[in-house]
């Protein structure tokens, strides 16, 4: 192939992309930079509340310029329907806090100074839907999962023209995502 040769694919067609490529990122920058290079960016959201999502995507869609991209969510199955912080910080055995408070000391870690992913709430069916109704309401045109494949959720984003994603580790993970109806492996 030239230097000056594109490779188009169906995906591309489907998808509004120039080229097939994909690209994961955190980070708003590097997906808008996926994007303007005419690949389709998919932005991870996992970590961020639900309330925060809104306003983290009005920044996406005000740089990307009517490019498509999608969003990845993480849904584990084995979590509590709702998630209570302060319940399973009451329910940590004393030996596991003395235990992380001596590597604290013994590394110099300080205590985190604002909330996170992983010090603020607990992953729980509730915070689930609530991140997936914040996607599903956006201007993302497509929606992936790395962990945790729901067939609500493939419908739910189909239903609203979303483009469906699933990353996947083996043969088993395509069968069953092919299975549900995902769009894209």
């Amino acid at each position: 192939m030239s230097m000056g040769t594109t490779w188009r694919t169906p995906v591309c067609e489907r998808l509004g992309i120039a080229h097939p490529i994909f690209g994961f990122s955190h980070a708003v920058d590097v997906v808008v930079e996926i994007a303007r290079a005419g690949g389709y960016p998919v932005l991870g959201l996992a970590r961020e509340m639900p309330h925060e999502i809104p306003e983290i995507l009005r920044e996406v869609d005000a740089r990307m310029q009517g490019r498509p991209y999608g969003v990845d969510l993480m849904l584990p199955s084995q979590v509590p329907p709702r998630g209570d912080i302060d319940g399973v910080r009451a329910a940590l055995p004393q030996q596991h806090l003395d235990f992380v408070a001596g590597l604290r000391e013994r590394f110099g870690v300080r205590p985190p100074v604002k909330p996170s992913f992983f010090t603020s709430q607990v992953r729980s069916e509730e915070l689930f839907e609530s991140q997936i109704e914040q996607v599903l309401a956006s201007n993302a045109t497509g929606v992936a999962t790395a962990i945790g494949l729901r067939q609500d959720l493939i419908a739910r984003a189909k239903a609203r023209g979303k483009t469906t994603f699933s990353l996947i580790g083996s043969v088993r993970h395509a069968r069953k995502a092919l299975a549900m109806g995902v769009d894209v492996l």
